[in-house]
This record gives C-alpha cells, sequence and structure tokens, in this order.
C-alpha cells in the first residue's frame, strides 16, 4: 500500500507540473524600483506610465522594457500596483528571444529637453529568434510632456504609428 501512495503521489506531481504554465520570461528577476535622480528620469518615470498605463487590476502583470542607454533603469520605473519590471539591453532581448522565442518589449527612447517641454518616444517591439522567418510588428508614439506648476505630465501623443 505504501508503494501505491509512492507511485500514485510521484503520478500527481508529474500531472502537476505538465499543468503548470511555465513563462519564458518568469525566471527573469523583476528590476527594484527607485525614485527619480535627475530631471531625465522623472520625464522618463511620467512617459512610461502612461504608455502603460494606470492599471490597477488585481491582475499582476509583467512589463519587459528596454531603457535608453546610459539610463539607470531603477530610477525611470513608475510604481503601479500590480506591475513588475524587468528591464534588459537590447542585447540581452535578443539572446532571451534567441533562446526562448518571440518576446515583447517595450523600447523607450533617450528624451529631448526644450526648457518647459520634452518628447520621449516609446514603442512596443516583438522581438524574435535571429533563425525566425517571422517578421516582427509593433508600434508606438512620441510622447510630448510640459512642465507645470504640479510637475511633469503628458501632454499628448503624437506621430503615433502601428504595425501588423
Amino acid at each position: 500500500m505504501a508503494n501505491t501512495l509512492v507511485q500514485c503521489g510521484l503520478s500527481l506531481l508529474v500531472l502537476a507540473c505538465a499543468a503548470t504554465r511555465t513563462d519564458s520570461t518568469s525566471s527573469l528577476a523583476p528590476t527594484k524600483l527607485a525614485p527619480p535622480a535627475n530631471l531625465q528620469d522623472t520625464i522618463l518615470q511620467v512617459a512610461i506610465r502612461d504608455a502603460i498605463g494606470y492599471d490597477s487590476s488585481a491582475t499582476p502583470r509583467r512589463v519587459l522594457l528596454q531603457p535608453p542607454p546610459g539610463v539607470n533603469a531603477r530610477r525611470i520605473l513608475p510604481p503601479l500596483r500590480g506591475t513588475t519590471f524587468v528591464t534588459l539591453s537590447r542585447t540581452e532581448f535578443q539572446r532571451l528571444a534567441d533562446r526562448t522565442g518571440t518576446i515583447t518589449r517595450f523600447v523607450v527612447g533617450t528624451p529631448r529637453l526644450y526648457e518647459d517641454s520634452a518628447t520621449v518616444e516609446i514603442w512596443v517591439d516583438s522581438v524574435t529568434p535571429r533563425d525566425s522567418a517571422i517578421v516582427s510588428s509593433g508600434g508606438g508614439c512620441t510622447y510630448i510632456l510640459t512642465r507645470s506648476t504640479n510637475g511633469w505630465r503628458v501632454e499628448k501623443r503624437v506621430t503615433c504609428i502601428f504595425l501588423d
């Protein structure tokens, strides 16, 4: 009887493992958030919050994001309830796609500052394995931000292009 219980327990374990959905990004460490250190960090954080959305749903979500070069990713990520960010470089995203398949990420451009206004480009992009014949799709917008007495805010989105 003990032998039967052990076999049954192992069978249930195998079934449970097979039924568990695994995500190719679930093993990636989340990026810890830190407050903005300068004006560029603040502008990027406001634009990313607008691009990602203020979704405060009970469903946790994992956002893959490629920050602009030379930026401390921890300082540009907005605190959004239920949202975990994973930040990687372009090269790291390509390696991950080569290993696991197509991945969708947000790509954040370097902000351009103009006194009391700024622009930031944010794109949603698919990274495909190098040996894939799939043509990726995506799209994005240029975010125009303005500074007011209450801080920076997204004034509007322009030049939005989406490809299928």
